[in-house]
C-alpha cells in the first residue's frame, strides 16, 4: 500500500512545482521515470519497517531500528536515481507510518487514530534531540532540516511526525475521503488535496528554496486557487499554477511527502482499494 501510494502521488497531474505526467516541475535534475526507479528501490525498505513494527512487542528501540533501514533506503534510492534525492522526506514519513500500521495490527488497531497515537509515541522527544540540541551544538554538520530551524525555528516533517502527523490527520485525509465519497476521479482527489496542503504546510522545501517570501506566495496562491475550484473548476487554473510554480522555483515537495502520507492511511482503511477505480 505504501509503495502504491508513492507512485499515486507521482503520476497524479498536474501537480504545481512538482514531478508529474505533464513535465518536470521546478526541477531540471528529476522526471517521472526518476521517481519510479526511486520508489521502487525503496519498496523492501517499507516493508522491513512494517515488519519491525509488526514484529515488535513494545516501541521501545523501534525507531532507531527504523532510522537504520532508512539509512539503507537512502542509499538504495541514490543508487538507483544516479545520486538525484527524490524520496528523502517520504523514507522518513513513510517508513514511519508503515512500521506503525505493522505495529498497530498486533497492538489495538490501524485507524489514523492508533496511527497518529503511534507515530507520535514512535518520535518522542525528536525535534529536542535532533534539532533544538544539535543546534546549540557548534561541532555537528547540520542538515537542511536543522538549518531551516536555526533559522525560522520550522520544526518540519520531524515536528509533523512527534505530534502524529496533524497536517494529514485533521485535514488532508478528512478532505481526501470527502473528494472519493463525492465520486472524483483518484488523480483530481490528490490534486485538490495537495493544493490544501500547500495552503496549510510550511513546507521546508519551498523554503530552502525561495525563503519565507516564496512559502508566502505559494501558500496565498493555492488559496485563491481552491476559492476558485481547484481543478474540480478544471484544468487550466491548476496548470497557470504549476507555470507560476516552475518560473519562481517552487517545488512543494514536503506536501508532496504528505500526499503519499494521506493515500497511505486512505488505503490502509479501504483494504488496499480506492473507492473509484478510474484515475
Amino acid at each position: 500500500m505504501a509503495h502504491k501510494a508513492l507512485l499515486i502521488e507521482v503520476v497524479a497531474s498536474p501537480k504545481p512545482g512538482l514531478v508529474d505526467r505533464f513535465n518536470c516541475g521546478a526541477h531540471t535534475d528529476m522526471d517521472l521515470f526518476t521517481f519510479i526507479n526511486s520508489a521502487t528501490a525503496i519498496h523492501p525498505y517499507l516493508f522491513r519497517c512494517a515488519q519491525a513494527g509488526g514484529q515488535s512487542k513494545t516501541l521501545d528501540g523501534l525507531f532507531l531500528r527504523l532510522r537504520k533501514y532508512g539509512v539503507e533506503a537512502e542509499k538504495a534510492m541514490l543508487l538507483a536515481t544516479h545520486g538525484v534525492n527524490t524520496h528523502k522526506g517520504a523514507i522518513f514519513s513513510m517508513g514511519l507510518v508503515t512500521a506503525a500500521a505493522g505495529y498497530g495490527m498486533e497492538h489495538g488497531g490501524t485507524t489514523p487514530f492508533h496511527i497518529s497515537k503511534i507515530c507520535s509515541e514512535l518520535c518522542e522527544g525528536l525535534v529536542e534531540q535532533d534539532l533544538v540540541s544539535k543546534q546549540e551544538s557548534k561541532l555537528n554538520k547540520q542538515t537542511s532540516g536543522q538549518l531551516l530551524f536555526a533559522q525560522y525555528g520550522i520544526t518540519g516533517v520531524r515536528g509533523e511526525a512527534q505530534k502524529g502527523f496533524p497536517t494529514v490527520m485533521k485535514r488532508s485525509l478528512p478532505i481526501f475521503q470527502t473528494l472519493m465519497e463525492e465520486g472524483l476521479s483518484i488523480n483530481d482527489c490528490c490534486v485538490q488535496t495537495l493544493l490544501h496542503l500547500i495552503t496549510q504546510t510550511r513546507d521546508t522545501n519551498i523554503l530552502s528554496r525561495t525563503g519565507l517570501k516564496g512559502l508566502s506566495f505559494a501558500q496565498e496562491y493555492a488559496k485563491k486557487v481552491l476559492e476558485q475550484g481547484g481543478i474540480l473548476n478544471g484544468v487550466d487554473i491548476v496548470e497557470a499554477m504549476d507555470r507560476e510554480f516552475i518560473a519562481r522555483n517552487i517545488s512543494p515537495g514536503g506536501c508532496a511527502d504528505l500526499l503519499s502520507v494521506t493515500c497511505f492511511l486512505y488505503l490502509l482503511q479501504t483494504n488496499g482499494y480506492f473507492a473509484n477505480t478510474y484515475f
